[in-house]
């Protein structure tokens, strides 16, 4: 599970871009009060199965949200002593992450089973930016000739 925190920030204290560095913080709109800036995530493994429990008491913040603010802090100073919009918590995810192979977790590409014109990129986890432009192309290549045999073999189903 990943779980954001949301800020409001005066605006000279914003970064004016994303900033990346193990946890990232991204400026959004101005708002009354400055501007909205997210800042996350936590990484909190889940098995198979496993129940996802969302926090309900927005005064006991959990360990794992207490540690992103620490890090936030590192990384953006100026986002240390900022107001929490709507208490702390913005929102929680789950990342889906493929089973690990020999090569790793290794995002999925394909068709959807049962179609014609429907494929999928699925499990980048916490990586999309490493992998979305060449599986985007790989994906659309594929799409647009009807062969399967433009996927990147590594991402497929029948991995060799």
């Amino acid at each position: 599970r990943g779980q954001t925190l949301c800020y409001r920030m005066p605006v000279e204290a914003c970064p004016r871009v994303g900033v990346l560095g193990g946890v990232y913080l991204v400026p959004l709109e101005d708002a009354p009060g400055g501007r909205r800036v997210i800042g996350g995530a936590t990484y909190e493994p889940l098995g198979m199965g496993a129940e996802v429990e969302v926090e309900a008491d927005a005064d006991a913040p959990s360990a794992a949200l207490a540690d992103l603010r620490a890090q936030l802090g590192l990384l953006w100073p100026p986002s240390e002593g900022a107001q929490l919009e709507g208490g702390r918590l913005h929102g929680s995810g789950i990342r889906a992450v493929p089973p690990r192979t020999h090569l790793g977790s290794v995002p999925l590409t394909g068709r959807v089973p049962g179609t014609e014109n429907a494929w999928f990129v699925t499990g980048l986890g916490g990586r999309g930016l490493l992998y979305h432009a060449e599986l985007g192309r790989t994906v659309a290549a594929a799409a647009l000739t009807n062969d399967h045999g433009a996927l990147l073999s590594e991402t497929t189903a029948k991995r060799t």
